[in-house]
């Protein structure tokens, strides 16, 4: 890979630093990530082990289980005493976004190696950064009347570390194993050994949805090796298992998480939602509605792209092409049918989520890409059009009304109303606090859901023990009951909260 020049570093850094600017701004002001219901609460402060536990609810949830409270006790106590007049919720909404953008803007960073690894220039490699990074808000842009799916949106403040953080790890892993000439080499260098081990292990044990990407592409590249030393008659199989042994502790240990998911506390409380093959049909009749939704220009524009590469490939016999795009396609079809399968037996309508469809995403993506590549390297003047591209595919994003949709349970609610509630909670818990109350009550609005979901009344004691983890109460409140009701649907309106 060639070194870049000191006019390209810039340009490398200066595009880094406007992705990261723009999704910081877009996660913390225009869509941000608020604590919106009670589960929200929970694991803002709730840590767990690093490792995985047998028999609790979510068993292998390392991830998000661990970044998440640590993320959130960066911010309380290394931002929050600096900026008191400001809602500690704003600051966390802050602290999420950059987290967030960081795990993207990294994960373009292996896609930026893997794409240099193929001597493609700075100037077009950022194009495909760009492009990869648009389509991500183009693909479900499908109305101008209602908001709109995007690649970054997911339901609620969790499901950010537990989703959309775990996706652009294992795909993030993908794009670092693809820019290795050898991979065995990534355990190899020092430092980077441990952050590579590190990153591996948190992708395994993240989420069911998430670590397919990064396993899927371990294993039919050991499937591959496996049929390699078959077809050129080595017989060395133990050389094999010596050199391929990180793939086969990858596959034992993702083994085991889907084992230990299976006993958890969530497989046992899991709704029923009729026999498997009922949701299996249910589940594959979703996920084609859900196609049906993209958006046309993209579909149309993908294909188009991905035909064109591959007749050019055949024509001028470019082998790499034709074989990049069937090894990113068997992996495509393979995550999308483990993802059917396991929608069929949580929920089928997880399937219509882009968070949980983002793998599919991902590989669609890496063939269109290297298929533009394709057809450059042919006719040259197409690169002439990139910028033209970009200006068309950021115009067909925007829409007259609300484009996208908000990343909370409830849409018809605007992401201020969750500032105002969580602030009004703090403050009951203040003020029983300075009365020197150990005992009380917490009010909130009333909603429709069960339980009063998403601000279930069976877990007010979350919100004192994050009050209290904090530093926003002097002592640990007991909440003996937590009650809905209209007194506080005041609170819905969305008034500004500072």
């Amino acid at each position: 890979m060639e070194e870049l020049n000191k006019k390209e570093k810039v340009s490398v850094i200066l595009f880094g630093l406007i992705v990261f600017s723009f999704l910081v701004v877009f996660l913390s002001r225009i869509h941000p990530i608020v604590i919106s219901d009670t589960d929200d609460w929970l694991y803002t402060y709730e840590a767990r082990d690093a490792l995985p536990l047998w028999k609790i609810w979510n068993p292998t949830r390392v991830l998000p289980e661990i970044v998440m409270p640590l993320v959130t006790r960066i911010c309380a106590y290394g931002v929050y005493p600096f900026l008191k007049d400001v809602s500690i919720f704003r600051c966390i909404t802050v602290a999420y976004a950059v987290t967030v953008s960081l795990t993207q803007v990294l994960m373009l960073y292996a896609l930026w190696k893997m794409l240099r690894r193929k001597k493609i220039g700075v100037a077009d490699t950022i194009f495909y950064l760009s492009f990869y990074l648009l389509c991500g808000f183009w693909i479900f842009r499908s109305s101008s009347e209602f908001p709109n799916d995007y690649c970054l949106r997911t339901l609620d403040a969790c499901t950010y570390f537990n989703y959309v953080i775990a996706n652009l790890l294992s795909c993030g892993l993908v794009c670092y194993m693809l820019f290795r000439d050898n991979e065995e080499d990534a355990f190899k260098e020092g430092i980077r050994n441990n952050i590579l081990v590190v990153a591996v292990y948190l992708s395994i044990f993240s989420h069911l949805f998430s670590s397919i990407t990064f396993v899927v592409y371990v294993g039919t590249t050991l499937l591959i090796d496996v049929i390699n030393n078959i077809i050129q008659k080595k017989g060395k199989w133990k050389d094999l298992i010596i050199n391929k042994k990180w793939k086969i502790i990858v596959l034992l240990l993702w083994a085991v998480s889907q084992y230990m998911e299976a006993k958890g506390g969530r497989a046992d409380f899991n709704a029923y939602f009729g026999t498997f093959s009922e949701c299996l049909v249910q589940t594959i009749r979703m996920f084609f509605e859900q196609l049906k939704s993209m958006n046309k220009g993209y579909c149309i524009s993908a294909l188009l792209i991905i035909i064109s590469g591959i007749v050019l490939a055949i024509k001028t016999g470019d082998k790499q092409h034709i074989r990049f795009v069937l090894f990113g396609a068997f992996n495509a079809f393979l995550v999308t049918t483990y993802e059917i399968l396991l929608c069929a037996k949580v929920e089928p309508a997880y399937i219509k989520r882009f968070d949980v469809l983002y793998c599919m995403f991902f590989w669609l993506m890496l063939i269109e890409i290297m298929s533009i590549y394709t057809i450059t390297k042919k006719f040259s003047a197409v690169r002439s059009l990139f910028l033209l591209f970009i200006i068309v595919i950021v115009f067909n994003c925007e829409t007259n009304g609300k484009t996208y949709r908000e990343s909370t349970v409830r849409q018809d609610l605007e992401p201020e109303v969750w500032y105002q509630i969580n602030d009004d909670i703090i403050a009951q818990l203040q003020e029983a606090d300075r009365n020197g109350v150990y005992e009380m009550t917490v009010f909130v609005p009333q909603f429709d859901g069960y339980s009063n979901w998403p601000y279930g009344t069976y877990a007010g004691y979350r919100f004192s023990e994050f009050a209290y983890a904090y530093g926003l109460t002097s002592n640990k409140i007991s909440v003996v009951e937590m009650i809905a009701t209209p007194d506080k649907n005041y609170l819905l309106n969305g008034a500004l909260s500072q």
